[in-house]
């Protein structure tokens, strides 16, 4: 989006996720002051835990408070693993079953294992139905359709990311996508990221983008396919200039195997 020289309508918040939530940038314009502050950040150090209800609760009051100036949203929300909200909630008894090493004491300071195991899911249900209505409530600020909203997990493939895969289903816009610890799956969703950034760009009516003079993809250059996993129903969009042409659906394997679509197009009034 720098390189080509058509991101300045864009602004950027970058929110931290640990046991509370910071907001390390705060709207910045897309422009090369936030590759500076961005290599800033990278040299610091991850600490603590990854609560996700303090992390998207920060995200909403941001959104509501500037939602008037906003016209569409690219919402990124990356975890490394499952949230640890449930390490700060009690149970209907009074205990933080969480907090408790089971090894050490099987029935979790309850009655019996069964009351704690049910007291131990009932606590993972309310993170996830606090997590979920919260994406909701994104979709209820800009509309559903104004938002592509996208989980990202970014660990080893034995953590547990069923969460993000919920999150990433309550907006018709949502992607999941599972890049495990290789990083040129990372680089590869980000270009897929940069391509949602132009949809909604364009969709919002902003100005033609320019024409990059690099070259991304060579023609004869080969593409692995055997560690793809692309979750969603986005998709890649084509244009000829700013006209869509229509919409490329990819969902792993052979792209082959996916037919170039006819897209159907909202006009605003």
């Amino acid at each position: 989006q720098l390189k080509s020289g058509a991101a300045n309508d864009v602004v950027v918040t970058l929110i931290s996720m640990s046991n509370t939530a910071t907001v390390q940038i705060h709207k910045k314009p897309l422009d090369d002051s936030l590759i500076h502050d961005l290599q800033r950040l990278s040299k610091r150090q991850p600490k603590s835990h990854g609560n996700y209800v303090p992390a998207l609760d920060k995200a909403l009051e941001i959104m509501k408070a500037d939602a008037e100036n906003t016209s569409s949203l690219l919402f990124l929300f990356f975890s490394d693993g499952a949230p640890s909200d449930q390490q700060l909630m009690k149970c209907v008894h009074g205990i933080n079953v969480f907090r408790i090493n089971e090894k050490n004491d099987r029935k979790m300071q309850h009655k019996s294992r069964n009351q704690a195991w049910k007291c131990v899911h009932e606590i993972t249900n309310r993170v996830e139905a606090e997590c979920c209505e919260r994406v909701k409530s994104v979709g209820q600020v800009f509309g559903p359709d104004k938002v592509i909203f996208r989980t990202l997990a970014f660990g080893p493939e034995k953590e547990n990311f069923s969460l993000l895969e919920k999150m990433a289903n309550i907006l018709p816009r949502g992607e999941f996508q599972k890049l495990g610890l290789d990083a040129s799956s990372l680089k590869t969703s980000f270009s897929s990221l940069s391509s949602s950034l132009s949809t909604l760009r364009t969709e919002g009516g902003h100005r033609a983008l320019t024409r990059r003079s690099d070259k991304v993809v060579g023609a004869n250059q080969k593409v692995d396919h055997s560690n793809v996993k692309i979750f969603g129903r986005d998709g890649w969009w084509m244009y000829a200039n700013s006209d869509l042409v229509g919409k490329f659906e990819f969902n792993g394997g052979d792209p082959s195997s996916r037919p170039l679509q006819r897209a159907h197009m909202k006009v605003d009034a």
